[in-house]
């Protein structure tokens, strides 16, 4: 399955809305959807595995502290 990838800066338009989702033909607003599919399939796995993989308390916690500063930012 071959999927269009949607540009950054048309995204960016689309996140601060100066577009509207129905300026966005079909097939784009599709590859959107797969996108973001893919991206929380990943980050469920991602997460779990860094949570596996982290067995120290204080290292879960830092590294939690860490993402969380970060998405401060």
């Amino acid at each position: 399955m071959t999927v269009e990838v949607v540009d950054d800066r048309a995204l960016e338009l689309f996140v601060n809305q100066k577009y509207h989702w129905k300026s966005l033909i079909p097939s784009q607003q599709r590859a959107i959807a797969v996108e973001l599919l893919r991206h929380r399939c990943i980050e469920k796995k991602l997460y779990a595995f860094i949570e596996s993989m982290v067995e120290d308390k204080d290292a879960l916690k830092k590294y939690r502290q860490l993402l969380l500063e970060e998405s401060l930012k």
